[in-house]
Parts: structure tokens; C-alpha cells; sequence
């Protein structure tokens, strides 16, 4: 339990983007020499709101395995099929819109970009599949 947290405290490495936040490196992670193959995952998910029943549009995951001499990062990303609307609020700040049916992402340009989508608990099924191989 103290070595989750300790990894917790110094995962950190987080860098400003736009207004949200992304996951850049992990930085200054200590790990002893028993340490050798562990994995540790990072989640960042996008959602419509701050309310619990606010849905997720994006799930994003890093996955970082330790090994004597270097780190094997592996990332997944997975954009949610939304099941209601998404207030503009949230659309300002992640730049993902529902046109119809559609989630597309709004470019600092103003191009969109139509997204594929999965329905939630497809989305949530595969990152789990994901992250056990």
C-alpha cells in the first residue's frame, strides 16, 4: 500500500494543455532493484461534465512497464459514443461536439473531424482487454 502511494505522489509529470490536462512522461519514478516488470497505468478520461452522471467521451490510457534499463510506455485511446448532449461548456474546453449521432472534434483550425466510436461498455470492454495484455 505505501508503494502505491509513494508511486502515486510521483508519477506527477503532468503538463498543461489547453485547459485540460494530458500526461506527458512519468518523471522521477524511484523503483528498487525488486521493482523489475512492474506496470503502472495512468487513466485520463474526457467527459461531457463534472456531475456523476456526466458521460465519457474519451478514455486514455498510458501503460508503463519498468524494466532494468528502460521504460516500455504503451497508450490507448478510445473515443465514447455519447448518449446525450454535451454542453458547451465541456465542448470550450475538450473541443468534442455531438453533430446527430456523430462525436466530432473541432480542430484549432476549425476543421472537424469525425470520430469512431464505441458505446460505452464496448469502449470500457476494450480498454480491459487492453490493459491485460
Amino acid at each position: 500500500k505505501k508503494q502505491i502511494k509513494r508511486l502515486r505522489t510521483e508519477l506527477g509529470a503532468m503538463r498543461e494543455y489547453d485547459r485540460g490536462v494530458e500526461l506527458n512522461t512519468v518523471t522521477q519514478l524511484q523503483l528498487n532493484p525488486t521493482s523489475e516488470g512492474v506496470t503502472v497505468a495512468a487513466f485520463d478520461l474526457e467527459t461531457c461534465g463534472l456531475e456523476k452522471t456526466s458521460d465519457i467521451l474519451q478514455i486514455g490510457v498510458k501503460k508503463f512497464t519498468f524494466n532494468s534499463n528502460e521504460t516500455d510506455v504503451e497508450e490507448f485511446n478510445q473515443y465514447v459514443t455519447p448518449s446525450g448532449d454535451i454542453p458547451s461548456s465541456a465542448s470550450r474546453v475538450n473541443n468534442l461536439y455531438r453533430e446527430g449521432d456523430r462525436l466530432v472534434k473541432r480542430t484549432p483550425s476549425g476543421d472537424q473531424i469525425a470520430l469512431e466510436t464505441l458505446p460505452i461498455g464496448a469502449a470500457l470492454t476494450e480498454m480491459w482487454c487492453w490493459l491485460l495484455t
